[in-house]
């Protein structure tokens, strides 16, 4: 799914506000720092998503966007690698999407929680920078 499909129907709202959801199509904006574990905070986006500590998500990388999921059955099956939140509402990503994805410590992801979609995307800022600067 590229941002182009669900980019028209979503109003983004910035970082300090979290509230609940009233609004079916409405998108969540965060920016989120990788710490030296390799540990990205996810309390916005996850409350955002009705997500909660504990839960296990499924993490994909799809060209360089972490993408995260919640199955809406726990019986059905899903794609990519089982990641699980913490108690403080981080995500350990696995030291292989780190490196295949070169994501080092202090970087700064953009994360957009997209409840009606049921996904949360993460790509890097310097990504989003280049792209909007028209560089490769």
């Amino acid at each position: 799914m590229g941002a182009s499909a669900i980019a028209p129907e979503l109003s983004v709202r910035a970082n300090a506000e979290i509230r609940h959801w009233t609004d079916g199509n409405e998108a969540d904006l965060h920016v989120s720092t990788m710490d030296a574990h390799g540990r990205l905070p996810l309390r916005g986006p996850a409350l955002a998503m009705g997500w909660s500590p504990g839960q296990d998500l499924a993490l994909v990388v799809r060209d360089g966007v972490l993408l995260l999921s919640s199955p809406l059955q726990p019986a059905q099956p899903r794609s990519g690698i089982t990641v699980v939140l913490d108690s403080r509402w981080r995500l350990l990503l696995p030291y292989g999407i780190r490196v295949h994805s070169g994501l080092e410590f202090g970087i700064r992801l953009m994360v957009l929680a997209a409840p009606i979609e049921g996904l949360a995307a993460a790509l890097p800022v310097s990504r989003v920078v280049s792209a909007f600067l028209g560089r490769s």
